[in-house]
């Protein structure tokens, strides 16, 4: 009886952790930099490349679709690329590849519509110019 218990609260916890929303400066923010940012950040080597520091960037129109889709995230080009079979996202000749929690991760940040919860609000403002950390995905400032 005790092992029945011992699996019902297993199990809770897990669907509890899985539902939690995503820490995008302690979980997202670190991926990005270490596995994406290589060809999709600021030091990518081809400037006309998909660029996720930003949500600017992240989120414009890609000529019918966007990396992410905050209105639509299920029709995120980034969630269908992250468990693509043919064209993987990162593709299987890069040097780093996504671990499958990693993996997990992203599906749940990008069907968060790319929240940025645990940094600060989302900044949305043009030309904030503001850096930090996260670079320019959000703003940092007071609000102002």
């Amino acid at each position: 009886m005790r092992i029945f218990w011992s699996l019902i609260f297993l199990g809770g916890v897990a669907a509890t952790l899985s539902a939690a929303p995503v820490d995008f400066a302690r979980e997202v923010l670190p991926i990005l930099s270490n596995k994406c940012f290589v060809c999709h950040g600021p030091d990518g080597e081809e400037k006309k490349v998909l660029r996720l520091d930003s949500f600017k960037e992240a989120t414009r129109d890609l000529g019918g679709y966007t990396a992410i889709n905050p209105k639509q995230p299920n029709e995120s080009e980034l969630l269908i690329r992250l468990h693509d079979k043919e064209e993987p996202m990162p593709p299987r000749k890069a040097e780093k590849q996504l671990t499958a929690a990693e993996r997990e991760i992203l599906t749940r940040w990008v069907r968060a519509a790319g929240s940025t919860r645990g940094i600060g609000r989302l900044c949305r403002r043009k030309n904030c110019g503001r850096t930090g950390r996260a670079m320019r995905w959000m703003c940092l400032s007071d609000g102002s």
